[in-house]
């Protein structure tokens, strides 16, 4: 080995995860919420790693997955739709029935256009009613956008309207929303 080399794993060894596993976490409640449910990227990508999580015990057990898109659909047909793509899926192995009917009771749907103002008030309210239960201040929102960029601005400007993500000015406030693009 050479001088350099053994400097840098002298240099790796002294920080506190050298050489060990990388401790995994359970999630805080959270409702994840998916617009644009109906694409490619939800059925191949993001549910079956919501999945993946879910089965090895890392999403917290109040949290809920709301995919939102124009396909006329319920929550049914979306969870079978989810459950073809998962169980197809490349990203996920070892599928058991059982984990999905625990994951599956989590995922719910809003059949809407996105650019209709009344999506955006039927997904606040499935929001709330998600959200019933959990004490005061527990966990918050995030927003998935598996949109096109140009559908970005009305998306957040519905969103923020609806009060479906409302604007948070206080961080120490709670529940918390984000929004990934």
């Amino acid at each position: 080995m050479s001088r350099s080399l053994r400097g840098v794993t002298r240099l790796l060894e002294q920080f506190p995860w050298a050489g060990e596993e990388p401790r995994l976490h359970r999630a805080g409640r959270c409702t994840v919420v998916v617009l644009g449910a109906g694409g490619d990227l939800t059925s191949r990508k993001l549910v079956p790693a919501l999945f993946h999580l879910a089965q090895h015990g890392l999403l917290h057990p109040g949290t809920r997955v709301i995919g939102v898109a124009r396909n006329a659909m319920d929550d049914a047909g979306f969870r079978r739709a989810m459950r073809h793509a998962v169980r197809h899926s490349d990203e996920v192995s070892g599928f058991r029935e059982r984990d999905w009917r625990a994951f599956a009771a989590r995922l719910q749907y809003v059949a809407g256009d996105l650019g209709d103002p009344a999506t955006y008030a039927a997904l606040r309210d499935r929001i709330e009613a998600a959200e019933r239960g959990a004490r005061d201040g527990e966990g918050g929102r995030l927003f998935y956008f598996a949109l096109p960029p140009q559908v970005f601005p009305t998306a957040v400007a519905h969103l923020r309207a609806s009060e479906a993500a409302p604007r948070i000015v206080d961080p120490a406030r709670r529940p918390w929303a984000r929004v990934i693009v």
